[in-house]
């Protein structure tokens, strides 16, 4: 798991560094490279943070919410129980790689078969359905994007 959770990171970050690389031909074989590592899961994760947080690993929200995926006390505390002991505590929830991993425990012991549409439903039970619209809608902008990238590489 925390492999997993470690390449989502490194995937979700990569295009903060790839900026600071000068040439455009290396810019299209990363963002090739980037879009062949990543699964549905890892799109769908980088579609939730957008959504929850526009990646913001400070945010708070109104109801004592917060960090990237906006994870509340009681998600913390019931991650803790699953994993048996007290890993996590609430400023891990501003920590972007440490809510991801709260995040993967949650989903590896609810969702094991990785169900977006549970997946969606454990994070935010009480969310209404456009919710879920705006995460599926995020997914697709972002696959369309990668494919595109992949796409106009190809070409040159």
């Amino acid at each position: 798991m925390k492999v997993k959770t470690f390449i989502v990171l490194i995937l979700l970050l990569f295009p903060v560094f790839a900026g600071t690389i000068k040439t455009h031909h290396s810019e299209q074989v990363i963002e090739t490279v980037q879009q062949e590592q990543k699964t549905e899961w890892d799109v769908f994760i980088e579609a939730l943070i957008w959504v929850e947080s526009k990646g913001k690993h400070n945010a708070k929200g109104k109801n004592d919410d917060g960090g990237v995926l906006q994870i509340r006390p009681i998600y913390v505390r019931e991650c803790n129980r699953l994993i048996g002991y007290e890993k996590y505590t609430l400023d891990d929830r501003f920590d972007s790689v440490k809510s991801v991993e709260m995040f993967e425990v949650i989903q590896d012991h609810y969702n094991p078969e990785k169900s977006i549409e549970k997946a969606i439903c454990y994070h935010n039970k009480n969310a209404p359905e456009s919710y879920a619209t705006k995460i599926k809608n995020r997914m697709k902008m972002k696959i369309i994007k990668d494919t595109k990238a992949c796409n106009d590489w190809e070409e040159k």
